[in-house]
């Protein structure tokens, strides 16, 4: 038989390497998405113009100079990710397909506003999409009954 040994056990201590907590990955403040949106809009306004929305990356020195609010890289590369997404399904409703004759089909804009004409305008739609996705969208109701 075993023999418990009759002494308390040692007492818990922390781990000090965790010191602080891993900041998320998601912004957190309405401030954050609308200056990610911002820099964002800029950005993709330009690669639009020149052809190269599919390719264009983010750039952390970029994001750095013109950042105001204190917001981790993944998260900025994480938001800038989804501005990107969302300025290409916007912009991919307004390219005219090259179809053969016998296969003409009206191409219709899917409720489309309008087409950003300026950075302004992009940020505008950016700004919007992006608070209805992280839900810090502010929304007024009202009651009918």
């Amino acid at each position: 038989m075993r023999e418990i040994p009759n002494k308390p056990p040692p007492p818990y201590t922390p781990p000090s390497s965790l010191t602080s907590l891993p900041q998320s990955i998601l912004p957190t403040e309405v401030k954050e998405i609308t200056e990610i949106a911002s820099y964002s809009s800029k950005v993709l306004y330009k690669a639009y113009q020149n052809n190269n929305l599919d390719k264009v990356k983010f750039s952390e020195n970029g994001f750095k100079l013109f950042s105001k609010v204190e917001v981790s890289k993944i998260c900025a590369e994480y938001v800038f990710n989804v501005c990107r997404d969302v300025a290409r399904e916007h912009y991919r409703q307004f390219e005219t397909v090259a179809e053969p004759s016998w296969l003409v089909l009206a191409k219709r804009p899917q409720l489309a506003k309008a087409k950003p004409s300026d950075a302004a305008s992009l940020e505008r739609i950016l700004n919007n999409k992006l608070k209805e996705v992280f839900g810090r969208r502010e929304t007024t109701w009202t009651r009918f009954w």
